[in-house]
């Protein structure tokens, strides 16, 4: 990363507006050549990442690819080095399993509870 493309990391974004100046920063970048739009997640279908509404930019200075993740609903999205997207994104799928399984062991716990109150 140089300092060209560093400063537009992006976690999330809190708002609609925050997302709409934010792409306005990228777009300047764009048309000053710093950032080159590219279509890498084609050239890479096993890619591990699970949003679906995305941008490839290559920062023109260190070659640095960058996901864009719009943001849709309750998804807040993010713009990071490719590398971090995927992490990020398989972070989000751990957590997501982590809580189907707690959801499923604490109804288990209270159809327990149910069937052994209805026994007794």
């Amino acid at each position: 990363m140089c300092t060209d493309c560093l400063d537009l990391s992006a976690d999330e974004f809190a708002s609609q507006s925050d997302f709409e100046e934010f792409e306005g920063k990228v777009w300047k970048k764009c048309n000053e050549g710093e950032l080159i739009v590219v279509d890498e997640y084609k050239t890479e279908p096993e890619s591990n990442l699970i949003f679906e509404s995305r941008f490839c930019y290559r920062c023109s200075n260190c070659e640095e690819v960058w996901l864009l993740s719009i943001p849709k609903n309750a998804w807040r999205g993010f713009f990071l080095p490719k590398q971090q997207a995927i992490e990020y994104t398989n972070r989000l799928k751990d957590n997501d399993k982590k809580r189907t399984l707690g959801f499923w062991v604490v109804a288990a716990i209270v159809i327990l509870i149910i069937l052994w109150y209805l026994m007794s």
